[in-house]
């Protein structure tokens, strides 16, 4: 097996900040190589990710900030991904951050800014931001190109809720808007 960090077009790729170029070459190296494509993904999302930190702090940030975005929605579990919005958020409000972005990336954003404060036990805006984000998921989820993120979007909000009862209440006053 060999490394992504080898292969020179795909470094050139995340070098001229081309996600969509990126994860093209990477889609190509792991059906090259399917024993290895998860080792290829976490390579791949390291590689973004010591990218993205190393500009967080500088012009580069509106390049990098629809990139961070696509990360967030990649793998909820990676801790290369929960660093680099740790690092994020510690270095950039969220208020400003949020005024950068539209609607969509708003709550996705939201989402990560919640798994954040969570992850700090910051808990006092955790079940707020979380219960708007449930609120208001049915317009991406009435859209059949943004539905599966709607519903990742909520999957992962619930988990915040420290009171399962308003976890449980949320969900069931979206599904009731849902359907009518």
């Amino acid at each position: 097996d060999k490394i992504l960090i080898e292969n020179n077009d795909l470094i050139e790729s995340i070098d001229n900040y081309c996600w969509e170029t990126s994860t093209k070459i990477l889609l190509e190296i792991c059906k090259d190589d399917l024993q290895y494509s998860n080792i290829y993904k976490i390579e791949f999302i390291n590689i973004w990710c010591d990218k993205i930190k190393n500009l967080i702090n500088t012009d580069s940030f509106k390049f990098i900030l629809p990139i961070i975005i696509k990360l967030i929605t990649v793998d909820e579990r990676n801790e290369e991904i929960k660093d680099l919005i740790k690092f994020l958020f510690e270095s950039y409000d969220f208020n400003s951050i949020i005024k950068l972005v539209n609607d969509k990336d708003k709550f996705i954003l939201t989402l990560s800014y919640c798994e954040y404060k969570f992850s700090i036990k910051e808990f006092s805006e955790v079940e707020l931001l979380a219960a708007n984000n449930i609120r208001k998921a049915d317009i991406i989820i009435k859209e059949k190109e943004t539905e599966d993120l709607g519903w990742l979007i909520i999957r992962r909000s619930i988990k915040l809720f420290d009171n399962k009862k308003l976890a449980k209440n949320n969900l069931l006053s979206l599904i009731n808007n849902l359907i009518n």
